[in-house]
């Protein structure tokens, strides 16, 4: 048994003490375990695969935080106004929600239900901005 102090036994005693074993499937449980390990390994995978093949974008994005001001001021004098509203009303909505992504596992099941149709709207909105973006794009070089 791992050698734990006297505030994680506690906290281990407290988490054992709220799952009642007699009900847990064994199969459900690796399914559960199967499916999270199938989300996190797409979301590793498709980390390294923006950071590869995007790596300036990727580094503005992890950077956000720090850079926002001046960033979405350099970027507000080159994109087109309405594409760049779109896109400050899509880093508003983020904003908004951003406290809940930081702590998801404290929300109810229904609530990270909700977060994720929030987080889903978002790239709806932006995927359907670049469409126009390229279908634009295509119109001017025909």
């Amino acid at each position: 048994m791992l050698a734990l102090t006297g505030d994680e036994k506690k906290t281990v005693e407290e988490s054992l003490k709220a799952i009642d074993v007699n009900k847990i499937d064994i199969f459900e449980l690796m399914q559960v375990f199967i499916d999270f390990l199938n989300v996190y390994s797409e979301l590793a995978i498709k980390f390294g695969t923006l950071e590869r093949d995007f790596p300036e974008s990727y580094n503005a994005i992890q950077n956000m935080g720090k850079i926002a001001p001046s960033f979405m001021m350099k970027l507000s004098e080159t994109a087109p106004a309405e594409d760049f509203g779109i896109f400050v009303k899509a880093i508003l909505k983020l904003l908004e929600i951003g406290p809940k992504m930081n702590d998801i596992e404290k929300l109810n099941a229904e609530e990270k239900i909700t977060l994720g149709n929030q987080l889903k709207d978002i790239t709806d909105i932006l995927n359907k901005m670049i469409k126009k973006a390229k279908r634009k794009a295509k119109q001017k070089t025909e």
